[in-house]
């Protein structure tokens, strides 16, 4: 956790941790907003959760990537709002 968060932020990182973990499963799609251009990649879940305390202690799970080249703008703006930016929100998230 980064010492500066906020209560809330921290509510935020634990919920999504929990649904990474607990609630996707295999086949759901996932959309990852990409930090390099603003776009977004699209895939479906290939693999269970996995925690490999070798690697730096990564939580992972296997995605098959269809598309890295959404833009934004082409989705309806509800879809939109409801991504936000949780690209800056989620630290376990790179790009």
């Amino acid at each position: 956790m980064h010492p500066s968060a906020s209560n809330y932020l921290i509510g935020n990182w634990t919920g999504q941790l929990d649904r990474f973990v607990n609630e996707m499963q295999v086949g759901d799609i996932v959309v990852m907003p990409l930090k390099s251009d603003g776009s977004l990649a699209i895939g479906t879940v290939r693999s269970d959760y996995g925690f490999d305390e070798h690697e730096h202690g990564e939580h992972f799970r296997s995605v098959a990537w269809q598309r890295a080249d959404v833009d934004r703008a082409t989705l309806r703006h509800d879809l939109r709002a409801s991504l936000g930016r949780v690209d800056q929100e989620v630290p376990l998230l790179g790009g």
